[in-house]
């Protein structure tokens, strides 16, 4: 029953997408390949940004299975003009981009700086563009 249950509730947040236009940040990670695919699945109309970083976890072969469906775009969302064109008619947002290595963070704290400056594009961005936003560091 409590799978049962658990299917009925991702019924219902995944019709909560039916339609929408839905723009993932570190779309082509791990837990953002994963989100794209539920989205996809629950009929979102789904776009993928990711830098691509070898680093950072991204990888085009995460999203093999709905490539068809999805519109992937390769930049950096720290680059305000682009992020600005790409977040410009989406209604929701998920921010997942991001430095992943907790190692590389207590060695060098610079390289966290990515964490810090993509919310100064993508808060400005999203609140402009009145686009449901979540940010998560």
């Amino acid at each position: 029953e409590s799978q049962s249950s658990a299917m009925q509730t991702d019924g219902a947040a995944g019709a909560r997408f039916v339609g929408r236009r839905v723009l993932i940040t570190g779309g082509l990670g791990f837990i953002g390949s994963t989100l794209a695919i539920r989205l996809v699945e629950a009929g979102a109309r789904v776009t993928l940004i990711d830098s691509l970083v070898p680093e950072y976890g991204g990888n085009i072969h995460n999203v093999a299975g709905i490539a068809d469906r999805v519109r992937i775009n390769i930049s950096d969302v720290r680059d305000p003009f682009s992020f600005a064109h790409l977040v410009r008619d989406q209604e929701v947002l998920f921010n997942l981009a991001g430095q992943t290595s907790h190692m590389d963070s207590m060695t060098d704290p610079k390289t966290e700086q990515p964490n810090f400056s993509k919310n100064a594009t993508i808060l400005p961005s999203s609140t402009t563009q009145k686009t449901e936003a979540t940010a998560r560091p």
